[in-house]
């Protein structure tokens, strides 16, 4: 992230889910923020699909800033959780489906 051009950072796991605390716990937000980049936490449990609900992908989508400003693109945005196979690629489709106007 610090060499590249990642502007939000979004973690979508539990800070003390099972994985994740045996090894230490999971980072402090003022690690990127230290950098410029903002960080937003919006857990899901991941049980029963752990699909994030209306008010997370608005959550989201909001702070990521997705609006483009003086005709210029905004930062990358990184999404993870602990597995990257569910619920963070709910969060980065819809936030594709939002930047491009995905009809449907």
């Amino acid at each position: 992230c610090k060499g590249g051009d990642v502007g939000t950072v979004v973690r979508v796991n539990l800070e003390n889910e099972a994985g994740i605390v045996e090894y230490g716990g999971s980072y402090k937000a003022e690690t990127f923020r230290k950098h410029a980049i903002q960080q937003v936490d919006v857990p899901v449990v991941d049980k029963f699909g752990g699909v994030p609900g209306p008010r997370d992908v608005a959550k989201v989508i909001s702070r990521c800033n997705l609006n483009k400003t003086d005709g210029h693109d905004r930062r990358a945005i990184m999404v993870h959780c602990k597995g990257g196979f569910g619920r963070s690629v709910v969060f980065a489709c819809c936030i594709v489906i939002w930047e491009q106007d995905v009809p449907g």
